[in-house]
């Protein structure tokens, strides 16, 4: 049977309800009725236009790699960077791992997304089936909850104001291009559909005959995959047999991961936020600067509003995720069916802010690259910024491990 004849019908990956999809009209999506979760799969967007966004992010990327980025000028002495710099220069401080996570996530990963995007979708307009079709759609899923152009956008915006009052600053043609490109890669995601394209490029799959909305699929040998949106039947297949993935049953036994991952993250939080992750030196003098010290330094010079940013991404967020997850992991081994809704939404909300955390890593690199004036003004990375990056990894690494149909498992207990 081919999934077209089940297309009516789809399973929510979050809560694993099975629906019937409405006819939907341009600008409308479908949404969970059991647990609200958007659905994919229900985009207008065309491949042409899809196309003509992800071009146009990869123009702008090219014209911010290009240009200069931003320059910084301070007793005579001027310095100019390009976006690219941000990261060589913790390569040239021997912080290798620093500088590949700013150069992945802010170029890397979105210039391959795009490419990778490009390629599919001119083929299939071009009437052909691309080749490789099937890993190269794995890899747009696969990349991006790592994609950070807009998070990087915001750590520059931080960074000017941290230095603003002690050097002239001054834009470069890049940095207008770089925001773009940046809104226009949210735009290119935000578009995509990527069950669509499984249909086009993927297998047929073969649910139960007898599978019915009303109900979850598993209870009637069935179960979504997340990442194409076949219905798989479980009595007889163990991955999905349009894109591959591997199906595995809501069980609690999965938490261990999650939970390897926050003792991680809970436990180097603190020397996160106790070691330095970074030291100025003005006129000689060295001073270190930890998150939390960043934050008040912030406050303490009238910059209110983004000291309270830094103050929510760096401090808040990162130890309010591992606890959030910890308590959702809780509630699921427990077997609690109480407010199975908002918790849901707790997890969605934890999934969506975590990685802004990567706010002050962005911070580090571009200071780091920026203020080079010898004794007069200078800025180094240090080993606290290594640990808080690997804290923020942990905890979007926990979020993913969970599966948020255990909410929804216990609440049906």
């Amino acid at each position: 049977m081919d999934f077209s004849t089940q297309a009516p019908l789809a399973v929510c990956h979050h809560c694993d309800w099975v629906m019937t999809l409405p006819r939907l009209r341009p600008g409308e999506t479908a949404c969970c009725p059991r647990c609200g979760h958007k659905l994919p799969g229900q985009q207008h967007t065309s491949i042409q236009n899809q196309l003509a966004w992800a071009s146009a992010a990869l123009i702008m990327l090219t014209a911010a790699i290009a240009f200069p980025f931003v320059s910084f000028e301070v007793q005579g002495i001027k310095h100019t960077i390009i976006v690219a710099d941000t990261a060589l220069a913790l390569f040239d401080y021997d912080f290798p791992f620093l500088g590949l996570i700013v150069l992945t996530t802010t170029i890397l990963l979105p210039a391959t997304y795009l490419l990778v995007l490009l390629y599919l979708h001119g083929v299939l307009a071009s009437g052909r089936r691309p080749r490789w079709a099937k890993t190269l759609a794995r890899l747009l899923t696969s990349i991006k909850p790592w994609m950070m152009s807009d998070v990087f956008v915001a750590g520059v915006l931080v960074s000017m104001i941290k230095v603003l009052s002690l050097a002239n600053l001054q834009f470069g043609p890049a940095f207008p291009a770089f925001c773009a490109y940046a809104v226009l890669l949210l735009k290119s995601i935000a578009t995509f559909d990527p069950w669509t394209l499984w249909k086009i490029i993927g297998d047929p799959a073969d649910p139960p005959v007898d599978l019915a909305p009303g109900n979850t699929a598993a209870t009637q040998g069935a179960a979504g995959c997340a990442r194409c949106g076949a219905i798989v039947n479980t009595t007889n297949q163990a991955r999905c047999p349009r894109c591959g993935r591997r199906y595995i049953a809501p069980d609690p036994r999965q938490l261990q991961t999650t939970w390897a991952l926050l003792i991680a993250a809970g436990i180097l939080y603190i020397p996160a936020m106790v070691y330095p992750i970074m030291i100025t030196t003005e006129f000689g003098r060295a001073s270190p600067q930890t998150v939390v010290g960043g934050a008040r330094l912030l406050a303490e010079t009238g910059s209110w509003p983004i000291a309270l940013v830094i103050f929510i991404a760096s401090i808040v967020v990162p130890i309010g995720k591992v606890l959030a997850l910890g308590w959702l992991c809780l509630q699921a081994q427990a077997g609690t069916g109480r407010n199975a809704y908002d918790r849901l939404r707790l997890y969605r909300m934890v999934e969506i802010i975590g990685r802004w955390s990567f706010l002050d890593v962005f911070v580090v690199a571009l200071l780091t690259a920026l203020i080079q004036a010898g004794e007069l003004m200078r800025v180094q990375p240090s080993p606290g910024a290594v640990i808080f990056a690997i804290v923020v990894i942990l905890t979007m690494l926990a979020a993913m491990a969970f599966d948020p149909r255990l909410i929804w498992w216990s609440h049906e207990k």
